[in-house]
């Protein structure tokens, strides 16, 4: 696959906001939150190999899938863009800030939503026995009903979600350093994975930093993803004149 992404809405004004899924996710996940978007900036979401279209072998090593993000996006990066990530997208927006931020590139800014930040321990949850993981799974609030209702159709997806969650529960961050570009910080009211007040605790490392609550669980830019494209929205609106 040449490009690991899919445009799900053209750019009226050569800005294009960047979106990174959660574990498990691919570029449609992020359908619902695009067209709910009423802005002139352009969306596209990544296509991991191994989800969705995307028929590469799986990559178990975070640092390596964003490696081949910063590759893959390089042409992005020299026209105006932000960033957003969801859950493990989180992860990966925040590491990707600090290589660019290294490199001299900055985003207009970024959105990192429902996820701890880097000191916070994240629980090992990939080897959890299979009826364990899926419980797991289901209090999140991601499991389609037709992987609830048919047990052979969540067990063929089961190796790719054991695969993104291993690649959290071992992630190291490259560094931990204080970022330069603006990030809004989202978080569920109701998430138990990352709870509002210690999603809070990221000011630490973005000096330059808003907090914004929405109110669902962890799969909230899913399931809620009219009022967060209405924040995300808003936010671009009142930094640029589109």
């Amino acid at each position: 696959m040449n490009k690991p992404w899919r445009e799900l809405k053209p750019s009226l004004n050569g800005k294009t906001l960047i979106c990174f899924p959660f574990a498990g996710g691919y570029s449609v996940s992020y359908r619902g939150l695009a067209q709910a978007l009423k802005s002139n900036w352009g969306v596209i979401a990544m296509e991991p190999p191994g989800h969705g279209t995307n028929r590469e072998p799986l990559i178990p090593d975070l640092q390596d899938l964003i490696s081949l993000y910063e590759d893959k996006l390089e042409d992005h990066f020299h026209s105006p863009f932000a960033l957003f990530g969801h859950s493990m997208g989180g992860v990966v927006t925040y590491d990707l800030l600090m290589r660019l931020e290294k490199r001299g590139i900055f985003p207009e800014l970024a959105f990192i939503s429902g996820m701890v930040p880097p000191h916070v321990e994240r629980a090992n949850r990939s080897k959890l026995p299979d009826d364990e993981f899926i419980k797991l799974l289901q209090s999140y609030g991601g499991l389609p009903d037709e992987f609830l209702r048919e047990r052979e159709l969540l067990e063929l997806f089961l190796p790719m979600l054991r695969n993104d969650f291993a690649s959290i529960d071992n992630f190291k961050y490259s560094e931990t350093n204080q970022l330069r570009t603006k990030v809004h910080f989202l978080s569920g009211e109701k998430d138990p994975v990352a709870m509002p007040d210690v999603v809070k605790e990221w000011e630490r490392y973005a000096p330059r930093s808003e907090f914004h609550s929405i109110n669902g669980g962890h799969m909230f830019p899913i399931n809620q993803a009219g009022e967060v494209a209405n924040l995300i929205g808003r936010v671009l609106t009142d930094t640029f004149v589109l």
